[in-house]
């Protein structure tokens, strides 16, 4: 399969692999039918990583986007609010919040990856 972007100031055709971050991140939004949620940048890369890993951790979360404490923990903050995450205290350290996407958010998932 081939996909062709726009780009925005240019009416040649932006190979998909060219295509990077933000850019790609508003073709995926443009191209999936009705989202029943704000979904920005962030929080795409975040349902992404989570639908590859059963839960993570902030921390885990910070490294894996590459971005600082306080921006990973805004992210969930924002995620769980939206009903799109849920997050759950470790047991063994209180400090310790596991993350993993909620039922809502691996339907979501589900749909867009088509059949």
């Amino acid at each position: 399969m081939v996909i062709e972007f726009i780009a925005v100031d240019s009416k040649e055709p932006v190979p998909a692999d060219v295509v990077r971050g933000t850019a790609l991140a508003r073709a995926i939004i443009a191209a999936t039918p009705r989202v029943p949620f704000a979904l920005r940048t962030d929080t795409l890369a975040l349902l992404v990583l989570l639908d590859k890993c059963e839960a993570l951790t902030v921390n885990e979360i910070r490294d894996a986007l590459g971005v600082a404490q306080a921006t990973a923990s805004a992210i969930v903050e924002r995620c769980a609010v939206d009903g799109l995450v849920r997050k759950r205290r470790s047991r063994k350290d209180a400090r310790c919040v596991f993350v993993k996407l909620s039922p809502k958010a691996q339907q979501w998932m589900r749909r867009t990856k088509g059949p």
